[in-house]
């Protein structure tokens, strides 16, 4: 799962929509980590982690997350995604 931002100079709000699919039966918790070339982003992205509980019948959850600003050119920066 991806989803392509423009980073600005200073901090700015971002959100990812989660949909649960193959069945709404019982609740379930997903982990999801942010990632860039295989390493939590902790210079790019807060938070880099966290979880998300489903509970029965619920199908959509968000990520909320705030990207950050860095002197890095972006060309640089090679957009990897946020594994669940």
């Amino acid at each position: 799962m991806s989803k392509s931002v423009i980073e600005r100079s200073t901090l700015s709000a971002e959100t990812l929509t989660v949909k649960r699919r193959f069945g709404l039966r019982g609740g379930s918790r997903v982990h999801w980590e942010a990632r860039l070339d295989g390493v939590l982003a902790n210079d790019d992205i807060e938070p880099v982690e966290g979880d998300l509980v489903f509970a029965q019948g619920e199908d959509t959850k968000t990520i909320n997350f705030n990207v950050k600003p860095d002197s890095i050119p972006e060309i640089l920066e090679v957009s990897d995604h946020i594994k669940i």
